[in-house]
């Protein structure tokens, strides 16, 4: 998976590898959990079989299993990447949300278009 950053000599957009994803991995959770705009472009490296399910779909399941969406989210939380701590830093700095907890602030940061 890789994350589009921008250079700061020149400005121009960089491909930057972010993780690898193996069999049975996904991805493109969090615009959906968050309603977002896409955070990474993935690009295949070989041959490979993709499923998409629709944002009706994610929100019917979610209804239906309460423990998938928390799931999400917490694997969601374990990412690392320059925007997503760049933004979480941002906003913490904010007086007002001084005192949010984790998830509030990584859900306001996904959010942000």
């Amino acid at each position: 998976m890789y994350d589009k950053v921008k250079k700061s000599s020149n400005r121009k957009m960089q491909d930057v590898h972010v993780r690898r994803l193996e069999k049975n991995e996904y991805f493109g959770e969090v615009s959906l959990v968050y309603d977002s705009v896409r955070s990474a472009t993935v690009t295949c490296a070989n041959y490979c079989t993709l499923g998409k399910i629709g944002l009706k779909t994610i929100y019917t399941i979610c209804a239906a299993y309460p423990f998938f969406r928390k799931a999400l989210i917490s694997a969601i939380q374990l990412y690392n990447d320059q925007t997503k701590v760049f933004l979480n830093s941002v906003l913490r700095e904010i007086p007002y949300l001084k005192d949010c907890s984790e998830d509030t602030i990584s859900s306001l940061a996904l959010s942000m278009k």
